[in-house]
C-alpha cells in the first residue's frame, strides 16, 4: 500500500464515521431509507448478553464488539466486520463505550428482497460459487477491503442526498452487497 493509498482509506473511513455518526446522533437503532440498513449508537458498555443474530452484516465504524459462539470470540471494529449467513445463538458485548467515544455501527439485514435478487443474479453470472463462510457456525470476520469500503461509502453519501437516494439507492446498496459477497465474508 503506498502513502497515497494509505490517506485515500484514512479519508474515507473518516466521512464512513462522520455520516454514520451524524445520522445516529442518539443511543439506539436508527433506521435508514436504504432497504434494510439500520445504524446504531451505543455511548455505554454492554455487558455479555445471549441472543440471536440473524442472516446479517454488521460493521463497526468506531470501538469494537465481540460475539461468543461455540468457544470461539469474534471480535469485530474498523478493520474487520461480522457477516452471519443463517440464524445464529450467540453471546454478545461492548466492552468499552461512552458518550465522548460511542460504539457507532451500520447493521445490513441479508434476508431482503435486494440481496436474494443480487444472489440469484450473482449465481446465473458466475460459475463459481462465492468465497466459502465457515458453515458449521454461520459466522465469520472479515477485513474489510478496498471494494467494501468504497461501497459502503457511496451507499452511506446517499443519506445526506433525497433525490439521489430514491434514484440510485437500490444500485448502492446492491453494489454493498456484491463487494460483500465477492469479499473475504463470501
Amino acid at each position: 500500500m503506498t502513502l497515497n493509498d494509505s490517506s485515500e482509506r484514512s479519508t474515507a473511513r473518516a466521512e464512513i464515521l462522520r455520516r454514520v455518526a451524524g445520522h445516529a446522533p442518539v443511543d439506539g437503532v436508527h433506521d435508514t431509507p436504504l432497504d434494510g440498513v439500520q445504524l446504531f449508537r451505543v455511548s455505554a458498555p454492554v455487558d455479555r448478553v445471549p441472543g440471536v443474530y440473524n442472516p446479517s452484516v454488521c460493521i463497526i465504524v468506531d470501538g469494537s464488539k465481540h460475539a461468543y459462539h461455540d468457544g470461539q470470540t469474534y471480535t469485530y471494529d474498523p478493520d474487520r466486520y461480522l457477516c452471519a449467513t443463517m440464524p445464529t445463538p450467540v453471546e454478545a458485548e461492548i466492552p468499552h463505550a461512552t458518550s465522548g467515544e460511542p460504539v457507532l455501527g451500520i447493521l445490513i439485514d441479508l434476508e431482503t428482497r435486494t440481496m436474494a435478487e443480487l444472489m440469484i443474479q450473482y449465481r446465473a453470472a458466475s460459475p463459481q460459487p462465492p468465497n466459502s463462510t465457515d458453515t458449521t457456525t454461520g459466522l465469520t470476520v472479515a477485513a474489510w477491503d478496498q471494494r467494501f469500503e468504497t461501497a459502503l461509502l457511496r451507499a452511506l453519501e446517499l443519506l445526506d442526498e433525497p433525490p439521489a437516494l430514491d434514484v440510485l439507492g437500490h444500485g448502492r446498496l446492491r453494489e454493498l452487497l456484491y463487494a460483500i459477497v465477492e469479499g473475504p465474508a463470501g
